[in-house]
């Protein structure tokens, strides 16, 4: 039996927490296979366990990488991220 669900796919760096941006980008940072660094970004800014994007079909994960894309070649605001870096660390 197939299973069914919708995942929300953001469309602006707006759409993302700070929170998730910063996992997105320590973990893809550290990865070298393509496929993790899919099945990590789908997982991580999609908000979709790892467990069930492993099992998703290629043709469904090309898709979802292929919107993700035009969210990450646009530009994050860096001003925030350095700001909240220098909180967290003083």
């Amino acid at each position: 039996m197939k299973k069914t669900f919708e995942i929300s796919i953001p469309t602006d760096w707006n759409d993302v927490t700070i929170e998730k941006f910063m996992n997105y980008s320590q973990a893809v940072k550290e990865l070298k296979d393509d496929k993790e660094i899919v099945v990590k970004t789908i997982s991580t800014l999609c908000s979709v366990a790892e467990e069930v994007v492993e099992v998703m079909k290629m043709k469904d994960l090309k898709k979802i990488q292929e919107n993700l894309q035009r969210l990450i070649s646009k530009p994050v605001n860096k001003e925030i991220i350095t700001k909240i870096n220098f909180f967290r660390n003083s």
